[in-house]
């Protein structure tokens, strides 16, 4: 299935700006389950853009505008291709795959993806809480599971509840969140337990008629190390 998506900045200011500096990190990637088919940026005043890949695979693009300007739009449109997610209650925790994750050369490969942050981390006794309800880490894939489900079952989604400064602890602590909340509480165990795990930004889409709230917008959500490992199943 096919889609294009035009995503559009518009930054408008009090005063004229003589000059400005930007980055940018709009480009669609490319995985097992999305193919990037074209990608333009389109920036008002006109600028050409430099690009590079930054630490967690992202491609950023850089831009500098040097003539005095009031407002300021950045509009780029992707036409990606999508498939459905390999079915990941499948995947077996095979012995090429326990090889590959105690491997020192994975664990230095997946460190920034192992690596706690401020909006990440969580106390021992919170992580050892989850430890206990839904069993120890012998298995990365189905730990990975089960957390999800423990996640579904135990946190609600109360929009208004956080904020975008609201931290992982927060949000465990109080048992509610929104999207963003729930993605960085997962995080911060499973990088706790040493599966790597990255935080995405994307879009939601069900269908034109769907009536689940906040589909058709960006929306955080979460990619752990077996979702590019499952060709070694």
């Amino acid at each position: 299935m096919k889609f294009e998506i035009v995503h559009t900045n518009l930054f408008t200011y009090d005063s004229a700006v003589e000059q400005s500096l930007n980055t940018i990190r709009l480009k669609p990637r490319m995985d097992e389950c999305q193919r990037l088919i074209s990608y333009r940026a389109d920036i008002t005043p006109s600028s050409l853009t430099s690009s590079h890949t930054d630490l967690w695979g992202n491609h950023v693009e850089t831009f500098f505008i040097a003539e005095q300007h009031q407002s300021l739009e950045v509009k780029t449109t992707s036409i990606v291709s999508i498939q459905r997610s390999p079915f990941i209650k499948k995947l077996d925790y095979s012995m090429e795959m326990q090889k590959i994750f105690i491997s020192s050369i994975f664990q230095n490969q997946y460190l920034a993806f192992l690596t706690q942050t401020n909006y990440t981390y969580l106390n021992y006794d919170d992580i050892q809480l989850v430890t206990k309800s839904i069993g120890p880490m012998d298995n990365p894939i189905q730990f990975s599971l089960d957390l999800m489900d423990f996640l579904y079952r135990t946190f609600k989604y109360s929009p208004g509840s956080t904020n975008v400064n609201t931290t992982a602890a927060d949000a465990f602590k109080q048992k509610s969140g929104v999207c963003q909340d729930i993605t960085h509480v997962m995080l911060g165990i499973l990088r706790a337990h040493q599966i790597p795990a990255r935080y995405l930004s994307g879009y939601l889409y069900v269908g034109e008629d769907s009536a689940l709230v906040g589909d058709a917008a960006a929306m955080p959500g979460l990619k752990s190390w077996h979702q590019e490992l499952d060709g070694l199943a």
